[in-house]
Formats: structure tokens, C-alpha cells, sequence
């Protein structure tokens, strides 16, 4: 909740985006959770959708999020393609018990929006990960 401006549905999210980019913030992820991210900058804006898994657990997810844009902010990965990684890696916490997936890594997270086609599976079936310990 901002002050003075509702964010509570993928309705608000333009407005609340564009509330920060005046106040100088250049990149913007609004997380609604299951419903996916709206993100913003430098003119590419929009929604992606969460990665379709079985939930165990949302502890660590919003954190892995987290994770995984400063990883892709720190290796200059294009911001659309590093809000997909992003996702990606939040996905694979919401698979298990622990606050972080223990097979989360950068070649795991690729290797799943690999066999997802970009994050979204033909079927609708949920995306198969590694097991967790």
C-alpha cells in the first residue's frame, strides 16, 4: 500500500508504476504475487505471469524475485528477459520447504524457462523442477 495510492489489482499497477518513474525510480517490478508482475522502464511496460508450479511453500519467494533481478541488473541482462529470470527463480522456491530452492542457480533457472518456452508450458501442466533435498 502507497500512500494515497491503491495497489491491490493488475488495474492499479500503471498508475503506481508511473508514480515512481516521476519520482526518479527508472525500473520498476510491481510483484502481485500468483498473478504475476508488472513491470516498467524506459518505455517497455507490462505484465508477465507467474510460472505455472505446485506450491509447497511462499516463504523465500519474494526474496528470490529479488535475487534474481540484481542478477540480471549486475550481468546487464536485458530488463524484460531479467524480470523473466526473475520470475523463474521464484518459482523454483515456491517448489519447496526451505526460504531458497537448494538447486537455485543460474543454470537451473535457465535451464527451466528453457523447458517452459520462455515461462509458460503449451498444456497448462504445472513445470517439473529438480527435487529439492
Amino acid at each position: 500500500m502507497l500512500p494515497g495510492r491503491p495497489f491491490g489489482s493488475r488495474e492499479h499497477a500503471p498508475a503506481v508504476a508511473e508514480w515512481f518513474h516521476r519520482a526518479g525510480v527508472v525500473r520498476i517490478v510491481l510483484s502481485l504475487g500468483a498473478y504475476g508482475v508488472y513491470y516498467s522502464s524506459d518505455g517497455e511496460a507490462g505484465w508477465m505471469d507467474a510460472l505455472p508450479v505446485d506450491v509447497v511453500s511462499v516463504n523465500g519467494a519474494g526474496d528470490a524475485l529479488m535475487a534474481g533481478l540484481a542478477y540480471g541488473f549486475l550481468h546487464a541482462i536485458p530488463f524484460v528477459d531479467t524480470v523473466r529470470f526473475a520470475l523463474a527463480c521464484a518459482a523454483m522456491t515456491l517448489t519447496c520447504h526451505d526460504n531458497c530452492h537448494p538447486h537455485l542457480s543460474a543454470a537451473a533457472v535457465g535451464a527451466l524457462l528453457q523447458r517452459t518456452a520462455a515461462g509458460t508450458m503449451a498444456d497448462g501442466r504445472a513445470v517439473a523442477l529438480p527435487p529439492a533435498a
